[in-house]
């Protein structure tokens, strides 16, 4: 009997439901990674085992299972590191390790493609159609044409609304190159990290002019996140130095640093500091509620003001903090997988924006893994190695 493998065009949390009152013995990966990952375990062997404890025969059996899937997802060398110093898209194939691990009946993922290189998210592709259950998984995204071979059905959710227009748009900002000099980048400093102070990256220059795009790329784990935080000033090189314009971003104050550059994260939810959206968003402008409102309207968020933005769907989420980098006219914006959850109207609105950004003569720096995005912004492109 071939078992049901179902693809949901959206965030799937109707179809979620119905699966799940159907196979109640179901396990269910969350879109978050990070939220996946128990912080218990010392190795990413041990948090890969984890699950696996109770339905092994023995210890033997549960090593075995482990390895084996791990060399699917080609993450065996990660096995002595500690799950909690990963990046974006390891932790991701971490989060896939795990429950896949467990050999359950049925299993509901949450875009378990989010952050993967194109290597890794073969590898995935490859683990779901070779699992033995019923599988059901979500994408809110753009849909890959791999995907849709590997799915049995397709069930389509209706989105909520249409791009949005950009046309009343002003942006504010200070039209100033973005430069990175000879930088040397260590490992990010960690407690349970053994490579902390180590050499990520070196050598790194780059400059990117008013109104151009840059998109840095890599496999996972190759440094982009960080590279990027470096250039925020959020995280110190070793050496080198970053400016932008005539301003060196270190020596900037922190206050008036995202004035220069801003940075939305790869997890917007880890960047939501107050209530409500509208709070959020004009909590960084420099100049009252005015410029955020416009935000809001050219991010199709003003419906949504008054909501927590927690209770947004994960494709707002990433919008809302876009918007939110935006809000203190940046020079430089700076996107870690911008297009990661979004929509394909969100990611619509995204585009629009962020052409309209760049035309106005800001700079525009993202870390992804989206060929689309990156031509469609036209970016040149930074291959970290």
């Amino acid at each position: 009997m071939r078992h049901r493998k179902v693809l949901v065009l959206g965030e799937g949390q109707d179809a979620r439901a119905e699966f799940l009152a159907e196979h109640p013995e179901a396990l269910v990966l969350q879109a978050n990674p990070y939220a996946n990952i128990s912080g218990l375990a010392d190795t990413v062997e041990d948090e890969i085992a984890y699950g696996v404890e109770l339905t092994a025969s023995n210890r033997d059996a549960m090593r075995q299972s482990v390895h084996e899937v791990s060399e699917k997802l080609g993450i065996t060398y990660l096995l002595g590191k500690h799950p909690l110093g990963l990046s974006g898209g390891q932790t991701q194939l971490v989060a896939l390790a795990s429950i896949f691990t467990i050999k359950s009946t049925a299993l509901f993922l949450e875009n378990p493609l989010v952050g993967l290189d194109a290597s890794a998210r073969q590898r995935a592709l490859a683990l779901m159609e070779q699992y033995r259950g019923e599988l059901m998984w979500s994408n809110p995204a753009r849909v890959g044409e791999d995907e849709r071979a590997l799915a049995t059905s397709i069930v389509e959710e209706v989105f909520e609304h249409a791009p949005a227009d950009q046309q009343s748009i002003k942006w504010r900002l200070d039209p100033a190159a973005l430069v990175a000099e000879n930088l040397e980048v260590p490992v990010p400093s960690a407690r349970w990290s053994k490579r902390t102070g180590q050499t990520l990256l070196s050598g790194v220059t780059l400059e990117v002019a008013p109104g151009e795009s840059l998109a840095l790329t890599g496999a996972n784990g190759s440094g982009k996140s960080t590279l990027l935080k470096t250039l925020a000033g959020i995280a110190k090189p070793k050496s080198g130095r970053v400016r932008v314009g005539e301003q060196d971003v270190a020596r900037t104050k922190t206050k008036r640093r995202p004035q220069l550059i801003s940075l939305a994260t790869q997890q917007p939810r880890y960047q939501i500091l107050t209530t409500s959206v509208e709070r959020e968003i004009t909590a960084g402008t420099s100049d009252g509620k005015d410029y955020g409102h416009q935000l809001l309207q050219s991010f199709d968020l003003e419906s949504s003001a008054a909501e927590n933005p927690y209770d947004l769907s994960n494709s707002a989420q990433q919008l809302l903090a876009v918007a939110c980098a935006l809000a203190s006219a940046p020079s430089v914006l700076a996107l870690d997988e911008p297009s990661a959850s979004l929509s394909p109207q969100d990611y619509q609105t995204l585009v629009g924006l962020l052409n309209s950004f760049t035309q106005a003569g800001g700079v525009l720096v993202v870390a992804s893994h989206d060929e689309e995005l990156i031509r469609d912004i036209n970016a040149r492109v930074f291959t970290l190695t």
